[in-house]
C-alpha cells in the first residue's frame, strides 16, 4: 500500500515455501534429534509440581476471555534490560522470572511449570514461511528463598535457553508420554507468551499501533509482554472468565509490573525478601485488622461481680427445676471459694472440676475464679486415662468434685486433694463460711489480669492432649466483645449446652453472666430434641453444626433463638438452608476460632433469610487481628490462599 502510494518500487515477499518447511518437520520426526528432545522433557518433568494456578477453582476451556493491560515505562524497560545484562540473561528471562516467583508465592510451590509459546523453528528460512507450526512448551522454574534475584534470573535464563533447544517437540507428544491425555489433565501452569512484533505499522501517511487481541484457547491465564514504541513494554493479562473477575485480572497485572520492577532494581537482594503485597494493598489489609477498642484491664471475678450488683435478684443458672438469682450464685460461689484457699488454692495454680452438669458445677467454677485459681475442666464421661493423663500434666492440688462423679479418677496417694462436694465433713465447712465477695486480701496473693483463668485440653496436634492456658484479661475481652455483638436481648437466655472442655462452654458461660442475662444448663444440644412439647425459651443457642443438625432431624423443635452461633467444623450451605428453613427468625453466626485465641478469633453473621451459599468464616473480631502469610511468613495479597495467623488480646 505504502509502494502504491509513494509510487516506489513494490518489495520482493520475504517468505519462504511451505514444502521446505514440511520437509524439514518430516525430517525432523525420524530424526535422533527427535529422539533426544524426547528423552529431554521426559527427564525433565519426570518428577514434575502439580500445574500451579491463581484460581480458586479447577482451569478448563472458557467461555470467555477476561483482559487487561499496562504498561512498563521505557524507564523501568531499560532497569530489566541493565538487570538482564547484569545477570548475563535476556530481558524477557526477568519477566519469565518474575511470573514464576509470584505464581511460586501465591500458590506455596517453590517448583513451578510455566507454558511458553514458541515458534517451533530454529533457523531464519524456517521463520520466515508463513505456516501454523508454533508450538508450547514446558518452562520449569525453582524460585527458591535463598536464591539472589540475579541467581534466578541466571537459573531461569538457563531454563530458558534449554526449552528453546528443544521447542520442535511438540506438547501433544509430550502429553502422550507422560500419560496426561485424559481430559482435565494438566501438565502447565500460566502461560507467558512473549511477542517480538513490531507494534507500529505505516500504510502511506496513516500508522497504527497493533494490538494483541488473543493468543489462542486460555484455560487458566495467560501474560502477554510486546515491546513499545519509545523502548516501553506493554503486559497483557488474558485470564479465563470463569475464573478470574476483571478487578482479579488488574490486581494481578498491577503486582506483576511491580514484581518486575522490584527484581530489575535489586539484583542483590533475596527472592525471599521480596514482597508481592502492594501499598494500597498493605493498607486495606490494615483497615481490615483495625479492630482495637478499649477494654479497661480487669479480672473476670471482677467483670462477673460488677454485673450481680446490679442485678442480684435477676436469674443467672437455671438447671431443670432449680433457680440461682445472681446473688445466690455469687454467694454461694464465694462461700466455696473461701474455702478453696483454705485447701490451697491460689493464683497461678489450677483446680481440677470434675463435676456433673447443673447448678452445682457453675457454682463451683466461679468458685475456683473466685479463688484466683484457674480452672482445669474434667468431663466424667470422658475415659479414665485421658482424665488421668490431664491431672498429672496440670498438677492441680485440688479436684472439685461430688461422691458419683469421683469413682472415674484415679490419682495416686500423693496426687492432688479431693473436696468432695455433697460429702457432709464439706457441706460443714461451708455452712460457717461468708457469702461477700473475695477480695486479694482474702487470696493467698493477688489476682491479677494476666493470672490464667482455665487450661482446656485439646486433642493436640501429635495426638496427645495438649492444655492451653488462658489469661483472665482475654477472657473479660471476649465477653465484652459477646455482649457488643450480640447484646444484652441476644444473650438474655442461653443454652448452655457445651462440656466445659470445649471452649464454646466459655462464650456460652461468661458472655450472659456479664450483661445480666441467664444460662441454661443441659447435658447437651440435644437436649432441645428429647423433650417433646417443650417450649425453649432461649434467646441463643451455639453449638458444633453436625450436632446441631442431629437436633433437627430428631424433628421440629420449638424454639424461636434470636441467633445461633455455629462454630467448631466448617459450615456448609446446605446446613445453612436447613437451620434458616427451621428457624426463620434466627441470625446465623458462623464463628472461628483455635482454644489458643481465646474461643473465637473471627466472625461472619448472616440475617433471617439472607444466607446463601457456603458461608466464610468472617473477618477478625474486636481486639483481634488476622494475617494470612504465606510459608516463609509474609502476607500475601488479599485473594489469595494461605496459612491464617491471629494476633490481639
Amino acid at each position: 500500500y505504502t509502494a502504491e502510494v509513494e509510487a516506489t518500487p513494490l518489495p520482493l515477499a520475504p517468505f519462504g515455501a511451505l514444502s521446505d518447511l514440511l520437509a524439514g518437520e518430516d525430517a525432523y520426526r525420524g530424526s535422533e534429534r527427535h529422539d533426544a528432545d524426547a528423552a529431554y522433557w521426559r527427564s525433565l518433568l519426570a518428577d514434575r509440581p502439580e500445574p500451579g494456578t491463581l484460581a480458586a477453582a479447577e482451569p478448563a476451556l472458557p467461555r470467555a476471555l477476561t483482559s487487561g493491560s499496562t504498561a512498563l515505562p521505557p524507564e523501568a524497560a531499560a532497569e530489566l534490560r541493565a538487570a538482564a545484562a547484569d545477570a548475563g540473561a535476556s530481558w524477557p528471562a526477568v519477566v519469565l522470572a518474575a511470573v514464576a516467583l509470584y505464581l511460586s508465592r501465591l500458590t506455596g510451590q517453590d517448583d513451578v511449570v510455566l507454558g511458553l509459546p514458541v515458534t517451533a523453528r530454529r533457523t531464519a528460512a524456517e521463520r520466515s514461511v508463513p505456516a501454523m507450526v508454533s508450538n508450547v512448551v514446558p518452562l520449569r522454574i525453582a524460585p527458591r528463598p535463598g536464591l539472589t534475584v540475579r541467581e534466578l534470573v541466571r537459573h531461569t535464563s538457563e531454563r530458558l535457553h534449554a526449552a528453546l533447544r528443544h521447542q520442535r517437540y511438540r506438547l501433544e507428544e509430550l502429553r502422550r508420554d507422560l500419560g496426561l491425555l485424559a481430559d482435565g489433565a494438566r501438565l502447565l501452569g500460566p502461560y507467558v507468551n512473549l511477542v517480538p512484533l513490531e507494534n507500529t505499522l505505516r500504510f502511506g501517511a496513516a500508522t497504527c499501533t497493533v494490538r494483541n487481541l488473543a493468543g489462542g484457547p486460555v484455560d487458566d491465564f495467560a501474560l502477554v509482554l510486546d515491546g513499545r514504541a519509545g523502548g516501553g513494554l506493554r503486559l497483557q493479562l488474558d485470564a479465563n472468565a470463569d475464573l478470574y473477575t476483571p478487578a482479579d485480572v488488574d490486581a494481578h497485572l498491577a503486582r506483576l509490573a511491580a514484581l518486575i520492577r522490584q527484581l530489575a532494581e535489586a539484583p542483590d537482594r533475596l527472592v525471599g525478601r521480596v514482597g508481592l503485597v502492594e501499598p494500597a494493598e498493605l493498607a486495606r489489609l490494615a483497615t481490615w485488622n483495625d479492630t482495637s477498642r478499649p477494654v479497661p484491664p480487669a479480672t473476670l471475678p471482677a467483670l462477673l461481680e460488677r454485673q450481680a450488683a446490679r442485678t442480684p435478684d435477676a436469674p443467672a443458672v437455671v438447671a431443670g427445676d432449680e433457680t440461682l438469682t445472681y446473688a445466690e450464685l455469687h454467694g454461694r460461689a464465694n462461700a466455696l471459694a473461701r474455702l478453696l484457699v483454705r485447701h490451697g488454692a491460689r493464683p497461678e495454680q489450677y483446680v481440677a472440676l470434675l463435676l456433673p452438669r447443673g447448678a452445682d458445677m457453675i457454682v463451683a467454677l466461679l468458685a475456683v475464679l473466685k479463688s484466683g485459681a484457674a480452672y482445669l475442666p474434667l468431663d466424667p464421661d470422658y475415659p479414665p486415662a485421658r482424665l488421668a493423663a490431664m491431672v498429672a500434666d496440670a498438677a492441680p492440688p485440688l479436684v472439685v468434685t461430688t461422691s458419683e462423679a469421683a469413682s472415674v479418677l484415679e490419682t495416686p496417694a500423693d496426687g492432688p486433694l479431693t473436696l468432695v462436694l455433697d460429702s457432709p465433713a464439706v457441706q460443714g465447712e461451708l455452712a460457717g463460711l461468708a457469702q461477700s465477695d473475695l477480695t486479694d486480701a482474702d487470696r493467698a496473693e493477688p489476682l491479677l489480669p494476666g493470672s490464667p483463668a482455665y487450661v482446656i485440653y485439646t486433642s493436640g496436634s501429635t495426638g496427645r492432649p495438649k492444655g492451653v492456658v488462658v489469661a483472665q484479661q482475654s477472657v473479660v475481652d471476649m465477653a465484652a466483645w459477646a455482649v457488643d455483638a450480640f447484646g444484652p436481648d441476644r444473650l438474655a437466655r442461653v443454652l448452655a449446652s457445651t462440656s466445659l472442655c470445649f471452649d464454646v462452654s466459655v462464650f456460652e458461660m461468661f458472655g450472659p453472666l456479664a450483661c445480666g442475662g441467664s444460662i441454661e444448663v443441659v447435658r447437651n444440644v440435644l437436649a432441645l430434641a428429647e423433650q417433646p412439647g417443650r417450649h425453649w425459651d432461649v434467646t441463643l443457642v451455639s453449638a458444633v453444626p453436625s450436632a446441631f443438625a442431629q437436633v433437627l432431624a430428631a424433628g421440629a423443635v420449638d424454639a424461636a433463638p434470636g441467633s445461633v452461633v455455629l462454630a467448631g467444623e466448617a459450615l456448609s450451605a446446605h446446613a445453612v438452608r436447613e437451620i434458616s428453613a427451621a428457624l426463620p427468625g434466627a441470625e446465623l453466626a458462623n464463628i472461628y476460632g483455635p482454644t489458643e485465641a481465646t474461643v473465637y478469633a473471627t466472625a461472619w453473621y448472616a440475617s433471617p433469610g439472607t444466607a446463601e451459599g457456603a458461608p466464610p468464616i468472617g473477618g477478625p473480631l474486636e481486639n483481634t487481628r488476622t494475617y494470612v502469610l504465606d510459608a516463609h511468613l509474609r502476607q500475601v495479597p488479599p485473594g489469595t490462599a494461605g496459612e491464617l495467623y491471629l494476633a490481639g488480646t
